[in-house]
């Protein structure tokens, strides 16, 4: 298991050494593996604390038109967010589950995007098999260790 955390860049100190941030990676590994190494659960956003349930017909009541109601369907950038961030906040989320779940076609640059808002989420790379049982090494899962101070869409 490979893990990769993304240095702050606000952060000056004699801890951004590459050992330090090498070490605190290995220490956070250690402190997941039990989630990473357990069966995935079902994505469940009724533990979700950004927005209520997802309703029957696939809307997030929070979104990112000021509170109105969002669809599964859409597909703009903040929209994507909100349902990563919901998501992460209920578990882990791997690259194929934003894909088939929340309909995120690149959820790469939605969590690059989560972290430059102040999002601490750590990458860790599996082999994973995606939605047809096949096996894909050094695959993305996507773990948050920590809201930003402030959230935004």
């Amino acid at each position: 298991m490979n893990i990769k955390k993304t240095a702050p860049d606000q952060e000056s100190s004699s801890n951004n050494s590459p050992a330090h941030y090498n070490t605190h990676a290995l220490h956070l590994g250690k402190l997941i593996t039990k989630q990473l190494e357990a069966p995935t659960k079902p994505m469940n956003f009724a533990r979700c604390q950004l927005s209520d349930a997802i309703t029957a017909k696939g809307r997030v009541p929070r979104g990112a038109a000021g509170g109105a109601e969002m669809s599964i369907l859409d597909t703009s950038t903040s929209a994507q967010r909100v349902r990563l961030l919901d998501a992460l906040i209920a578990n882990s989320v791997t690259t194929y589950q934003a894909r088939e779940k929340l309909n995120i076609a690149a959820p790469a640059p939605r969590v690059k995007e989560l972290r430059e808002q102040g999002h601490d989420i750590l990458t860790v790379f599996q082999t994973l098999p995606d939605g047809a049982g096949r096996l894909h090494p050094r695959s993305a899962r996507y773990v948050l260790l920590s809201l930003a101070q402030e959230v935004s869409a």
